[in-house]
């Protein structure tokens, strides 16, 4: 387990006479991870103000260049200024791979609703901002469902080129910072005039609003709503000018506790008729609502720490119907017809379930707040009929009167695509349900790994679907694939010569393999590309990224610095450590709670197998963490400062100690599922909770020395993993090989393309030189013993 005499010096420094015996008592307990330190104290009592990442709390952000707390704070942010001035000339080159993989498209992506398609593009009045725009399309082949009148196709394809475009909405209106755009959703209804709700992120303080706009005025309305998390529209009536409007307002937690329902006229703006129908009483609980894609259902999911606990719908008469769930941390939901499907995974996320049951056959829910929940799922009352099952994962879904596709990822990072075509005939048997599927083997994609997202499919009735696929190194490829007779057509593509490789690792204690997806730039024509003795022996710079909390994967994506890396001959790893969520549920509590020193662990495992097959040297080998990664980060930084020479920290969540004490901070619960509840039901401490947290809290067991280089990029208005935790752990550093750069953005959201290249760009130069700096460094291996 992780060494505690860092920890324990620095406590019996600060600690009175009299209350050394309790602290030597404390950390025998803490070494062999004892569940008897029951001596009622708090660790806050013992820990000196310089530890407590609440020091740093009260500190207006205006004024740390006057707080003496923040002396080192300010000082390593002057490093980072002076550091970009100096290598202002690198930065400007590395600015030029960046800018290359911008590539201007003629087409962009769009959504046909009504008679027009809407798009998104650049403002015409602010070059950092988004508006929405639209262009008059037409239609044929008319079908109805219910009081809807649904469109089939377009007779021609539109050819969105900015001649004849409308502006509907000018993004930079919504916010105070015209170089941020902190859209989460833009929800359009056609139905009644037209009514847009857009939920964005004024100070991009995780603080949502909601505003709506006429699309018949074309202006924005009165009314808007406070502390909203989702919306959706759902159609009122044919004889007024109302529309119903579903969404969810968040507590103090920034949890998604109640759902309301109202009426929002579309000429007047005026809402009415507001109705709470459902209040979600339990703490750790939160509603999450998602719309059919035929716009007949609103599914509501009570979900827990990322686990689906209970699912509901609500229909026209806004009653709410209970649908029976499998226990699954993955579901999807959708409405065809009379039936729902659902799709599920097992807990090894290696197949993925499909599984249908009429929507007649739901009862409602007499209850308006949340109750226990019983998994019948197989029960003989509330039956689903099986379809079939797949060998992937299931990331996203897409459901069309005639198909549904299954975007599917293979563990840990090859993506495939499924699709299921229904039967035409009236045939209720299982097999008339299913009709045949078909897995689509001819997509040229450029490389094995990466991730295939849906685009704009708001055709409900349509024969073809648009996919994006990327990968790092590779701009988004779009395909648009007929379903029918599954031809594709690719949208034309600068082809880089990337190879990759999927490898797995042994773990120490024997228990698993860990999965590592290797990319960099080569000979793809090579047959043998994809075997590992084509990057072993080269001893080239890496760069391996981490995240392993959560049960959240980690994607493939091309994000802004993967293409520069790749032309400057770096090798991209991605380590899918335990705590994540690559091999499902399973593989996520291996690396949570009381088995969280897997994740640190399996990144060491990784590492240490990198250097002994010459793909990289200590040296020449750099970390990417951001947000809850940054534990992991941290933990390499105190532990096992000899394997790397950077260690790059996006946003990072350092503390997790001091967050699970602060009963009162946002996203607290979810914090407890991940890292363990330090309470008991009487609201005593646990201390075996608080042994182990406190032994791999990085703030709480900072090692001083000759380490890594340290580039941390934190935001002002973040409070998912606030400024100050980066403050608490630099401040007991003393190297002047640590730069920290302070944007005033939040934890979420965009920010303006411009910034991001540039930032980009400095970080890229910072590390390059950290790494060849470190040729004549030497970094002091930790006391083991």
């Amino acid at each position: 387990m992780w060494s505690s005499n860092a920890m324990y010096r620095r406590l019996y420094k600060n600690a009175a006479p009299n209350s050394l015996r309790i602290i030597q008592k404390r950390f025998i307990s803490l070494d062999s991870q004892s569940k008897k330190c029951g001596n009622g104290l708090s660790y806050i009592h013992f820990l000196p103000k310089t530890e407590k990442t609440n020091y740093f709390r009260d500190i207006d952000i205006e004024e740390i260049e006057h707080d003496e707390r923040c002396e080192k704070f300010v000082h390593y942010m002057d490093n980072y200024r002076k550091k970009t001035l100096e290598l202002r000339e690198k930065i400007g080159k590395i600015k030029e791979l960046c800018s290359d993989d911008a590539v201007t498209q003629d087409n962009v992506d769009y959504e046909i609703i009504g008679s027009y398609a809407y798009y998104l593009k650049t403002s015409r009045f602010c070059k950092d901002s988004l508006a929405l725009y639209r262009t008059h399309v037409e239609y044929r082949n008319y079908k109805r469902s219910g009081n809807i009148r649904f469109k089939s196709r377009l007779s021609e394809p539109p050819n969105i080129t900015g001649i004849n475009d409308e502006l509907v909405i000018d993004f930079a209106e919504l916010k105070n910072r015209p170089r941020s755009s902190n859209i989460k959703n833009i929800r359009i209804c056609n139905y009644k005039g037209g009514i847009v709700g857009v939920i964005h992120d004024p100070l991009g303080d995780d603080n949502y609003v909601a505003n709506f706009f006429s699309l018949s005025k074309l202006k924005q309305l009165s009314t808007y709503l406070d502390n909203i998390s989702e919306l959706h529209f759902m159609p009122q009536t044919r004889k007024c000018r109302n529309i119903r409007i579903f969404y969810t307002v968040v507590n103090d937690q920034k949890r998604s506790f109640r759902l309301y329902s109202g009426l929002i006229n579309t000429v007047t703006g005026v809402m009415t008729n507001k109705i709470l129908l459902y209040e979600e009483s339990n703490p750790i609980n939160y509603i999450s609502l998602y719309k059919s894609k035929n716009g007949n259902l609103l599914f509501v999911g009570i979900v827990s720490f990322g686990k689906v606990v209970s699912t509901f719908c609500i229909r026209s008469n806004l009653r709410l119907y209970n649908i029976p769930i499998p226990q699954s941390d993955k579901i999807f939901l959708e409405n065809r017809r009379n039936s729902i499907y659902c799709i599920h995974r097992d807990n090894n996320g290696q197949f993925s379930y499909i599984s249908m049951k009429n929507v007649n056959t739901l009862k409602p829910l007499r209850k308006r707040i949340s109750a226990d929940t019983v998994d019948n799922f197989s029960n003989t009352e509330t039956y689903w009929n099986f379809v079939g099952k797949i060998d992937c994962c299931v990331t996203d879904i897409d459901m069309f009167d005639k198909h549904l596709v299954l975007y599917s990822l293979k563990s840990p990072s090859t993506p495939f695509l499924y699709i299921i075509t229904f039967s035409t005939t009236k045939n209720t048997t299982r097999e008339g349900l299913l009709g045949n599927t078909c897995v689509i083997k001819s997509l040229n994609l450029p490389v094995k790994v990466g991730s295939i997202t849906p685009q704009c499919n708001s055709n409900y009735y349509a024969d073809n679907v648009k996919l994006s696929f990327t990968c790092p190194g590779i701009q988004s490829v779009h395909y648009n694939i007929n379903l029918n007779d599954l031809s594709a057509e690719l949208q034309p593509m600068i082809r880089l010569p990337i190879k990759s490789l999927v490898y797995y690792v042994p773990s120490r204690d024997g228990k698993c393999r860990i999965p590592i997806t290797l990319v960099m730039k080569g000979d793809t024509s090579d047959k043998d590309s994809t075997k590992i003795e084509k990057f072993t022996k080269k001893g080239l710079k890496c760069v391996v990224y981490v995240y392993g909390t959560y049960g959240e994967n980690l994607n493939l994506e091309n994000y802004i610095e993967h293409r520069p890396l790749l032309d400057m001959g770096y090798v991209l790893c991605f380590a899918h450590v335990r705590g994540g969520g690559e091999l499902g549920k399973n593989w996520h509590d291996a690396g949570s709670k009381m088995m969280k020193h897997n994740s640190f662990y399996d990144l060491v495992d990784v590492i240490e197998c990198l250097i002994a097959k010459n793909i990289t040297h200590r040296k020449k080998l750099a970390i990417n963490v951001s947000s809850a990664s940054g534990i992991i980060g941290g933990n390499i930084y105190n532990i096992r400062p000899d394997l790397c020479s950077c260690i790059i920290f996006k946003l990072p969540f350092m503390d997790p100690f001091d967050c699970l004490m602060s009963s009162n901070q946002p996203f607290v619960q979810l914090e407890y599922e991940e890292f363990g509840n330090p309470y008991n039901e009487d609201m005593t401490l646990n201390y075996s909770v608080l042994d182990y947290v406190y032994s791999y809290s990085p703030c709480s067991n900072v090692r001083h020395g000759n380490g890594p280089g340290i580039v941390i990029y934190c935001n002002s208005n973040d409070i998912r993993a606030p400024w100050y935790h980066s403050a608490k752990f630099v401040t007991l550093l003393n190297s002047d090989r640590i730069y920290i750069k302070m944007s005033d953005y939040g934890h979420i959201g965009t920010p303006c393309y411009d910034y991001a290249v540039n930032t980009a760009a400095e970080e890229i130069a910072i590390m390059d030189e950290l790494l060849e700096d470190s040729q004549t460094r030497s970094i002091i291996a930790p006391n083991t013993t």
